[in-house]
């Protein structure tokens, strides 16, 4: 039973006939979708995750904010742009003009045309000539606070445009008044060719969220809108059918508890593809589902009476699922449609072979003619689909296991077999395709870092032909890693999508690493232009080595590496590589490490004698430096040690027979190494030392490495024997060890799990089947004995994928992304608030809950926790991202995007004075506190070129001038200064001073 994974590709392999089988199957598959889900987590940022239904829990403290006694935010700031600029379809007119709907946040430029947006989002409707010129361009806007949201977009022979989507709050299209009777309000809007409205109206609905993602019309000029009615694009959706007549008046709206996600209207009738998530009528078609989720294909007439439904079928009962995406129907009548699979799919006896998207052709009598795979073993996601009289085109992206490099392309297929054709790749992501028969040009429009790209691609060829990206200011943002040092500085590590503003400083596209104060104030700033984003899945990005005060950072890239004061890394490999990157305290490049290895998720320690720690998981040979490596099973772990100048000391392996899954790695100060990681194998041995791990000792593998990596002990944690495949619900996601040795192990554990003798249980009244989500926190000593373990019982998965920390006295500090209701041990039950709050915990040395600290997500959004770095038991930085609302009770934000945050939890950080260079003061500053103005005394050391900067407590730049050498007094005129606390800084030089001081 132990070797599970090899089981699971072989039960995926061929059909189950049992009904034991089946069950285990189920089990299996629903921890493969989970781990899948929460790795994929941090990537996707819309994703829609089966919540259950909150209960409170009796006989326990019980509350919806904070338990016990937590420090308060001293500050938070988040970092980000606008939200991000979309067009989700194109239409084209008989003489290749060309229409396109979307919306935008914040400022858009098209050529010397700006925009501004007065809502959360504003939307538009523009038209192009051929060649891409701008012919007008029409804006939608909502009330500040609001939005407009459009969706689809067609055109009729007479050149009217219709476009579909969603509002809040009241709204006007033209002289077209709309209410905002509910959160979200499905709208259909009609213009001429000139883009004035004629037309606007909404859908009378008891439903509070209804968007609109496609409309058509038939050969009578009626109108026919496809929406959801739940207020989602998931394939999981609710959808309705609504007919309206030329004028806007609604003839009939026709529901259905299946998600409908693409439709096209062809003589009188209509045709659609979606999702089937549960056994159901078609009209007088019934269709059973068999697996998690079935793809169908329908036609109907003009009033939704079914002709035909068809859905896909799978190898066995719950085996595999599938999905239906977009459909195109050609001149003759015949059916193309595409979406996503796992593990084959039937379309008739036509079988697809494999996992990630398909593309069928089937008659208008519903017979398949052929089907296909798209995209190879790369498990793509289909985007759109159009074509013309001898291809199909199809447009996807696929990115590597944890990693958020996105690969974009567009594939074309014959039409009469589905032959394989050409395959472009793109930087962007294709969103949407339409072929222009004037032109013979296909017209796409893409995401180009959150803004929008249009383009003209010769339809024979694919090269581009022209192409046009609109300007703005929308940017995602977040951090990697976050760590603080000895003298109260934070080193973060992130990611921006576009320039933006952080912390007062300017940044562009790409990683970043800076040193702040614990103000929030930037020291110093590194850049790596256009540097591939690198995700944040569990371990160590990010380290401060405050020995020898230096900073270390990793990651994987596939496009060159640009490191500023350093080389440029180029990845050889099509799997990319990864980096290590090392710089001193004050910001000086020291060296870099690439290391080709098709790894996920590395993960980085240092030991006290300057050594660097690199770990991650690797398959078949490895080769690091003149060390090669061999996976005794599907995959192994890897550790690898540098020393300070960056050479290679050593390399180990460890695993067995199965597939391992992450490795996490520390350290202790006689530069002893700690490994944890998930191991599926029984017959493992860490470097030569063998080890067997039956079912029911744990999948925790915990090991003790000395510093030459040679072995000490092995041992296993996290086991239980509750159900046949108990053991592989547990899994690592931290390691931290203190300078005696003592670890501390956070991560994920099914009911019952044994830590030696302790037993951590589920306290929830659940089925035992869901009694399967649970995290521990759990501390070892020096010899791998459990000191203590705290358990954390979940109604539905949490995810704790974060560097976490403990400070000086032993206390332990954790957070969580909760997305149901949890309870910490038997102390304290959280509910959560919004959709995905988050919450700091503090363990106290010995093991018990000491506080935790809420920050509250909103309904709709989504929000992750990245870091918590402790300085001291009373100060605390807290780093993540969220891309809607956050509520962090002292503040809250509204954000239209991925927006990064760093905060301050306790006393702000003590800097009255701080000069690190010779600590001798710069300026003095007085009357302090001060109320109309304050006097800035400096001395004569100051150079030409100081800078005087003031900001506030949130890093927001009040003041700032040059000070010439001889001026000695500065007076400041506060009346426009709001009550509260500032920091004056002044640098000249390589000198800097900070001090604090307070506006009544």
């Amino acid at each position: 039973m132990k070797n599970f994974t090899l089981a699971l590709i072989a039960l995926f392999l061929f059909s189950l006939n049992s009904i034991s089988q089946e069950t285990q199957l189920s089990e299996m598959d629903e921890l493969m979708k989970l781990k899948k889900e929460l790795s994929s987590g941090f990537y996707d940022r819309n994703e829609s995750g089966g919540i259950s239904d909150n209960s409170r829990l009796t006989d326990m403290n019980s509350g919806i904010y904070d338990f016990g006694n937590p420090p308060d935010w001293a500050w938070t700031t988040p970092f980000g742009g606008s939200g991000k600029d979309v067009t989700r379809k194109i239409a084209v007119a008989a003489d290749g003009s060309l229409f396109m709907s979307g919306s935008f946040s914040g400022e858009m430029s098209i050529g010397a045309n700006n925009y501004t947006s007065i809502g959360q989002r504003d939307a538009f409707l523009a038209k192009f000539q051929s060649d891409g010129t701008l012919v007008w361009f029409n804006q939608f806007s909502p009330l500040p606070g609001e939005k407009i949201d459009a969706y689809d977009i067609h055109l009729d022979a007479s050149e009217n445009i219709y476009f579909t989507g969603y509002y809040t709050g009241d709204v006007s299209f033209g002289d077209f008044n709309l209410p905002g009777t509910h959160t979200k309000n499905l709208f259909l809007t009609v213009a001429n060719a000139s883009g004035q409205i004629t037309m606007a109206t909404s859908h009378p609905t008891g439903n509070l969220e209804e968007l609109g993602l496609k409309v058509d019309t038939d050969v009578n000029g009626n109108i026919f809108v496809l929406g959801s009615t739940d207020g989602t694009t998931t394939f999981r959706h609710t959808s309705v059918i609504i007919k309206y007549d030329s004028d806007g008046s609604m003839v009939f709206d026709y529901y259905h508890d299946q998600s409908f996600a693409d439709m096209q209207i062809v003589g009188d009738n209509i045709y659609f593809t979606g999702t089937l998530n549960s056994s159901d009528y078609f009209g007088d078609f019934y269709l059973e589902l068999e697996t998690y989720n079935d793809a169908f294909v329908a036609k109907s007439d003009t009033s939704i009476q079914f002709a035909w439904v068809q859905k896909a079928g799978h190898p066995a009962p719950n085996n595999g699922d599938s999905q239906g995406t977009a459909l195109f129907i050609s001149t003759d009548k015949e059916i193309y449609f595409m979406g996503k699979f796992r593990t084959n799919v039937f379309w008739g006896s036509l079988e697809v072979y494999g996992n990630g998207g398909y593309v069928t052709k089937c008659s208008s009598d519903g017979n398949f003619l052929w089907a296909i795979e798209i995209g190879g073993t790369n498990f793509p996601t289909p985007t759109d689909i159009s074509g013309n009289e001898d291809v199909i085109f199809i447009s996807m992206y696929y990115k590597m296991s944890h990693n958020p490099v996105e690969f974009n392309q567009i594939r074309t297929f014959g039409v009469v077999d589905g032959s394989s054709g050409l395959v472009a790749n793109f930087d962007d992501r294709v969103e949407s395709m339409n072929h222009s028969p004037m032109d013979d040009a296909l017209l796409v429009t893409q995401n180009a870092d959150e803004l929008i790209r249009i383009s003209s691609l010769d339809d024979y060829s694919l090269d581009t032909e022209w192409t046009k990206l609109f300007d703005g200011n929308s940017a995602e943002a977040y951090g990697i890693g976050m760590d603080v040092d000895q003298d109260e500085f934070i080193y973060n590590f992130g990611y921006a999508s576009n320039q933006l503003d952080y912390f007062g400083q300017t940044i562009n596209k790409g990683l970043f690493l800076a040193k702040q104060y614990g103000t929030g104030s930037v020291k110093w700033l590194v850049q790596f232009p256009d540097a591939d984003p690198v995700g944040n899945y569990m371990g160590n990005y990010l380290i401060a080595d405050t020995v020898s005060k230096n900073v270390y950072i990793t990651g994987r890239f596939y496009n060159p590496l640009v490191i500023p004061g350093g080389p440029t890394l180029t990845s050889s490999s099509g799997f990319g590589s990864i980096f290590i990157l090392k710089y001193d305290f004050d910001g000086n490049f020291q060296w870099a490490i690439q290391e080709d290895i098709a790894s996920t998720d590395p993960s980085l320690g240092c030991d006290k004698s300057g050594n660097i720690l690199l770990s991650g998981v690797f398959s078949n040979t490895l080769t690091i430096g003149g060390t090669v490596l061999v996976s005794a099973g599907l995959e192994d772990v890897f550790i690898a040690k540098y020393n300070s100048t960056g050479e290679l000391v050593w390399a180990k392996r460890a695993g067995g027979e199965d597939m391992e899954w992450d490795a996490l790695i520390s350290t202790d100060a006689q530069d002893n190494i700690y490994l944890t990681g998930e191991f599926n194998s029984i017959n493992v041995t860490v470097d030569d030392y063998p080890f067997t791990m039956e079912e029911g000792d744990g999948n925790i593998l915990f090991a003790k490495l000395d510093p030459q990596g040679n072995t000490l002990w092995v041992t296993a944690k996290g086991g239980s024997t509750i159900s046949i495949y108990a053991d592989y619900w547990a899994w690592p996601t931290g390691i931290h060890t203190d300078e005696d040795g003592y670890s501390t192990i956070k991560g994920c554990c099914n009911d019952s799990a044994h830590f030696d003798n302790i037993i951590l249980s589920s306290v929830l009244d659940k089925p035992q089947n869901r009694k399967r989500y649970n995290k521990f926190v759990a501390k070892f000593d020096p010899n791998g004995n459990t000191i203590w373990a705290s358990s954390i019982s979940e109604v539905y998965r949490s995810s704790d994928y974060n560097q976490f920390d403990v400070d000086q006295a032993g206390n332990v500090y954790s957070g969580l992304r909760v997305l149901d209701t949890i309870v910490f041990g038997e102390d304290f039950t959280y509910i959560n608030a919004g959709r995905y709050d988050l919450v700091v915990a503090r363990y106290a040395n010995d093991g018990s809950l000491d506080w935790v600290k809420s920050i509250e997500d909103s309904d709709g959004g989504s929000a992750w926790l990245s870091t918590v770095a402790a300085y001291d038991e009373e100060t605390a930085f807290v780093g993540g991202w969220f891309n809607d609302f956050l509520d962090f009770g002292t503040s809250s934000f509204l954000v239209n995007n991925q927006t990064g945050f760093i905060g301050l939890l306790g006393n702000p950080v003590g800097i009255t004075v701080y000069e690190r260079d010779d600590e001798t003061l710069l300026f003095d500053l007085f009357p302090n506190p001060a109320q109309q103005e304050v006097n800035i005394y400096v001395k004569d050391e100051l150079l030409n070129g100081a800078e005087l900067l003031i900001t506030d407590m949130a890093g927001r730049q009040i003041v700032s001038q040059s000070v010439k050498p001889g001026n000695k007094n500065i007076v400041v005129d506060l009346s426009t200064f709001s009550a509260g606390v500032y920091l004056t800084k002044i640098q000249s030089g390589a000198k800097i001073a900070v001090k604090k001081f307070v506006v009544d």
